[in-house]
């Protein structure tokens, strides 16, 4: 799989139709996640009371901070220990989005919880920056600019997002062991009747 390219925005009409990700903010502005069934469709948590169904938080001045970003991250690994499935995908972590130069807080705020990183950061073209998944390299007020009214970022981890199957929950597995263990019992039954 190559580098993804992911559109964020506040005003979702303005993103390209062709978006391979988009991410809205369905808490806090309009979605209309519908204009795009193909894209892998990604919500993010501005207020840090959504980890129910958000796939991101987003670590800035106005939104999650730094100081409650923890509980966020935990809360969404209580709430989803198997992951959490976005339309044309799934997550197996929560992802915290933040400025690089507030990496260094938020990575320390985080020890030991497991997640991906979504980073800002205004470079063209985008470099990797260690320990992230996705950088967001151009805004509509960034230089480079984003050319609309969208963010505009590129995955680079393989793993962030992809449409995978999730684990099987406990129940169905139990289930599933359940319905051998029947199958098994009555092969036996078959067995020690033919030898009466």
């Amino acid at each position: 799989m190559t580098d993804r390219t992911m559109y964020d925005s506040t005003n979702m009409d303005a993103i390209p139709l062709d978006a391979q990700i988009v991410a809205g903010y369905p808490h806090a502005f309009p979605t209309d996640y519908a204009r795009f069934p193909h894209a892998l469709q990604v919500k993010i948590d501005q207020h840090g009371n959504h980890a129910d169904d958000c796939h991101v938080a987003d670590v800035e001045t106005g939104a999650i901070s730094v100081s409650t970003i923890r509980q966020w991250v935990q809360s969404w690994h209580l709430l989803h220990p198997a992951g959490l499935a976005a339309v044309n995908g799934f997550f197996a972590k929560p992802t915290v989005y933040c400025s690089e130069s507030n990496l260094p807080s938020v990575r320390a705020a985080l020890v030991g919880q497991l997640y991906y990183v979504w980073v800002a950061h205004w470079d063209e073209p985008p470099t990797v920056i260690s320990g992230t998944s996705a950088h967001q390299y151009a805004s509509p007020s960034s230089s480079p600019p984003s050319g609309g009214d969208y963010d505009v970022s590129v995955v680079y981890d393989v793993g962030w997002g992809v449409a995978v199957v999730p684990p099987p929950s406990w129940q169905a597995q139990a289930l599933a062991q359940a319905q051998e263990l029947q199958a098994d019992a009555a092969a036996l039954v078959t067995l020690l009747e033919a030898h009466q």
